[in-house]
């Protein structure tokens, strides 16, 4: 069976920012730490675009989504994700399957 990666939405609403893997190098990857690696210096929702001008093309190249209850969200593999909770929320992601 193939990994089927997904957020399913259980109670509440949470806003999901998704950006393609081509655009990994303008998501500024955090390399100082092998830990974060896979994180990106930039505040998805208040990018400083001055220190990090190439974001802009990421948020474009990208989507977003609302995630209500009972909602499920396939995320692609080596997607970029930034997730925000909009109401008290509760959800569960499922990676290893």
């Amino acid at each position: 069976m193939r990994k089927r990666p997904h957020l399913s939405q259980v109670k509440g609403s949470k806003r999901v920012l998704l950006i393609p893997p081509a655009h990994e190098a303008d998501c500024y990857p955090i390399t100082a730490d092998r830990l974060q690696n896979n994180s990106s210096q930039v505040d998805a929702e208040a990018p400083d675009l001055a220190r990090f001008p190439r974001f802009a093309a990421a948020r474009v190249a990208g989507c977003s989504v609302d995630l209500h209850a009972g909602d499920l969200l396939y995320v692609p593999r080596r997607w970029w994700h930034h997730v925000r909770s909009l109401s008290s929320s509760m959800s569960v992601s499922i990676w290893w399957l």
